[in-house]
């Protein structure tokens, strides 16, 4: 972990110690999952400071690109017609 990254996880911590909500830096920056989840929270907060902190770090972990969900993915019915009648 580069250190301008350990600086963006401790200004997480205690933006969002504010906030209510307790980060584990270890998790942040080894559990994929769970930074997700708490980055996602953080971002949703009233303060533009921690905002905009965690949409960085959602960048900087490779979290803002990451492809739909394919489970939401509607499949197309089997037994009917996709295409032109036959």
């Amino acid at each position: 972990m580069d250190q301008e990254l350990l600086k963006l996880f401790t200004k997480l911590k205690v933006l969002g110690k504010k906030q209510g909500l307790d980060l584990d830096i270890l998790s942040l920056s080894s559990d994929r999952q769970y930074a997700a989840v708490s980055l996602r929270k953080l971002s949703n907060a009233d303060d533009p400071d921690l905002v905009a902190a965690a949409i960085e770090a959602m960048d900087r972990l490779g979290l803002l690109n990451q492809p739909a969900d394919k489970s939401r993915e509607e499949e197309p019915p089997k037994d009917k017609y996709i295409h032109t009648l036959r």
